[in-house]
């Protein structure tokens, strides 16, 4: 399976909005607004995301005055530039990233990039990367956040963004993917600090997906068909596209207990071709 749900990107520009709120000589160092306009999304959608450094902030969507500097890029160019496989100035030079506005600025691109993969990294686990709202403007308040609802529990691993760009898909679309699954997942992921468990629940309903703990002394209530483990990192290259879950799970870095026709199904989640994703 793998993260069709979402752009690759949206996990970048949450380590950068994390670096920003988290590293105050980021935003002072880099300064200005960034605007970077995404193609070749899913089904060749295209995103724009604002980073605006004075405010220390990421919002999707477009500046509220005309940005200092202006990116166009793909989906996979950025994200291989967020993961430092790809410098900027090759990527520029190579015609994979073109840019308007102030060169000084942009030069500074690749340092925003090195900085977020260093808190990634380092990140203590009551901080967390979050994923960055999709629904909400660069011109937003901040009061909005504060009169918002009560969140859910944040995930605490590196694929943190991306499980909850999952739960979003489950909040979204949970009847429709209940329909084809009707199975309940544990999804157990661990790292050197700790496990998270989370529970899938696409048996019946309108379909949910919930933190369960993140500690290993607490257990689920709702029974388990199907049940996932996975170290962190491995997680993240497989919802990334850059390992296939049948490769993890041939080397042993994907361990599965239970209904393994239901594994099988795990795709649903993330592609709208499942047929495509088994594992």
């Amino acid at each position: 399976f793998h993260a069709g749900m979402s752009f690759k990107a949206a996990l970048g520009f949450a380590e950068i909005n994390a670096a920003l709120q988290h590293l105050p000589d980021v935003a002072k160092k880099v300064k200005g607004v960034y605007q970077f306009n995404i193609t070749g999304g899913p089904g060749g959608a295209s995103k724009t995301w604002t980073v605006d450094a004075n405010k220390s902030r990421v919002s999707e969507g477009t500046p509220e005055k005309k940005a200092d500097v202006m990116f166009t890029l793909s989906d996979d160019v950025f994200a291989q530039l967020s993961a430092g496989s790809l410098n900027p100035t090759a990527a520029f030079l190579r015609g994979k990233l073109k840019l308007k506005g102030n060169i000084a600025l942009a030069q500074k691109l690749d340092a925003v990039f090195k900085q977020a993969r260093k808190l990634r990294d380092s990140l203590p686990k009551d901080v967390g990367v979050q994923q960055v709202n999709d629904d909400t403007p660069a011109s937003a308040p901040s009061s909005q956040a504060a009169s918002a609802s009560p969140s859910p529990p944040k995930s605490a691993m590196k694929s943190g963004a991306l499980l909850e760009e999952m739960r979003k898909r489950v909040q979204a679309e949970g009847r429709e993917l209940t329909q084809k699954v009707k199975g309940v997942y544990r999804l157990e992921v661990y790292n050197s600090s700790g496990k998270e468990s989370w529970t899938i629940d696409l048996k019946s309903g309108s379909g949910t997906m919930t933190l369960d703990s993140q500690s290993d002394g607490q257990k689920a209530q709702v029974k388990a068909d199907c049940t996932l483990v996975i170290e962190d990192d491995t997680f993240m290259q497989i919802l990334t596209g850059a390992l296939k879950p049948q490769a993890a799970f041939m080397r042993g870095k994907l361990k599965i207990r239970g209904n393994m026709g239901l594994a099988m199904k795990m795709g649903t989640l993330f592609d709208a071709k499942p047929q495509k994703a088994k594992l």
